[in-house]
């Protein structure tokens, strides 16, 4: 349904609902990789947080959110707080000594 069809909060709620649907299975891989990371980091001597690389992330979060039109401030937030549940994910395993890289 193209967006000036919807006239509904059910119709825009539901477009919502379908697009989440979408993006869960793409965060889930997104997790997988940061999961695997875990033993990569560990053999490296490298810290779960690593700020130069989460900087650089959040750098080119901002840039795809500008390239699609979407609000490159809500893209940070979103995954500053997502960076920051990795990490801690990251950080049961590794510790929070190491590298930053």
């Amino acid at each position: 349904m193209r967006l000036e069809e919807m006239t509904t909060l059910d119709d825009v709620r539901g477009a919502i609902d379908a697009l989440d649907r979408q993006i869960m299975p793409l965060l889930a891989q997104r997790l997988a990789l940061a999961d695997h990371i875990v033993t990569i980091k560990d053999r490296l001597g490298v810290s779960a947080a690593a700020p130069s690389r989460v900087e650089a992330v959040l750098e080119n979060v901002r840039e795809l959110a500008e390239a699609h039109g979407f609000a490159p401030e809500i893209a940070e937030e979103m995954w500053r707080a997502m960076i920051a549940g990795i990490v801690a994910r990251e950080e049961k395993t590794l510790g929070t000594e190491g590298r930053d890289e």
